[in-house]
């Protein structure tokens, strides 16, 4: 298991992204007596990172308040194989697309998404576009170039700007995953394809947002399913399974592998997500498993 904590510095900083929870002014008003002021007393006017009612604020002659502004979350997509979308691919080729799922992940989080062009696999334009990334983000992502191709140079070029936490972990896909804090910001090696960039933000991004904005971590929808097929799982790491869900006359749910690999289907394509444990390996046909929304069930025909 991975401690989000220790990934996760103090990194709050004042005129910058964000402002110490315990400097923001603790108040919250009483409801008064008739012919009584308004009294106060010591508490969070904030519920999660809401405001409180406006009106009352005003009221109470507070007219500023410091709040935690959304982090920054660069992302840097990298390969000399991709080329932006809209353009037809040669031989060899691939549309870049992460920078469209990552973005649109970060808003959900809570981030405020900030995606960099296309970097090719040359060390010297890596180093530039992540020193930038580094003075103009709070939190950086660098998609691709973490495993050990004779052009996967991230890992290295994060290693002169931090510390690397740790490279490789037990989870699929996207093992060749890298954490890093540089300059004490956090700093994100995802893995190239589209499945396993959205597996590692997913698992990895969300903790470090809610961190940041000193927030509980948001949560997908979970419900249970019946499994109606055996589902096989590595055990020694934790695999994702995208899941088809079908609903019963009687309310529950049903849920089957998209077979994306095999059927042409984006990697991507589903209703829901399993995340299998580690230690098991097998789900039987018939089981019920806890899962992941990824739509709302009011979408899925």
């Amino acid at each position: 298991a991975f401690d989000v904590s220790a990934f996760c510095p103090e990194i709050y900083q004042r005129g910058r992204c964000d402002i110490r929870w315990s400097e923001m002014h603790r108040t919250k008003y009483r409801k008064r007596q008739s012919g009584k002021a308004c009294e106060t007393w010591d508490h969070d006017i904030f519920h999660f990172g809401n405001l409180g009612t406006g009106k009352c604020d005003r009221a109470g002659g507070i007219t500023e308040l410091a709040v935690i502004k959304k982090p920054i979350v660069g992302f840097i997509p990298t390969g000399s194989e991709l080329i932006p979308p809209g353009t037809p691919p040669q031989r060899g080729q691939n549309i870049e697309s992460n920078a469209i799922l990552a973005s649109h992940l970060i808003s959900e989080i809570g981030g405020e998404p900030l995606c960099y062009p296309i970097a090719k696999d040359v060390k010297h334009e890596l180093r530039e576009v992540l020193r930038q990334a580094l003075d103009e983000c709070d939190i950086v992502i660098i998609n691709g170039g973490s495993s050990k191709g004779l052009e996967d140079y991230n890992t290295k070029i994060i290693s002169e700007y931090g510390e690397m936490i740790s490279h490789w972990v037990k989870a699929a896909p996207g093992r060749p995953f890298g954490m890093a804090i540089a300059e004490n910001r956090p700093l994100i090696n995802l893995s190239g394809p589209p499945a396993a960039a959205f597996y590692g933000l997913e698992w990895c991004l969300r903790p470090v947002i809610a961190r940041a904005m000193n927030l509980p971590e948001r949560q997908r929808p979970v419900i249970s399913v019946f499994l109606t097929e055996d589902i096989h799982a590595p055990g020694a790491i934790e695999f994702l399974c995208m899941l088809n869900l079908t609903k019963n006359e009687d309310g529950t749910w049903n849920a089957s592998r998209t077979n994306a690999r095999n059927s042409g289907k984006p990697p991507l394509s589903g209703d829901a997500m399993l995340v299998t444990r580690l230690g098991v390996t097998l789900y039987r046909a018939g089981q019920t498993v806890d899962v992941e929304l990824l739509r709302p069930l009011e979408d899925i025909r």
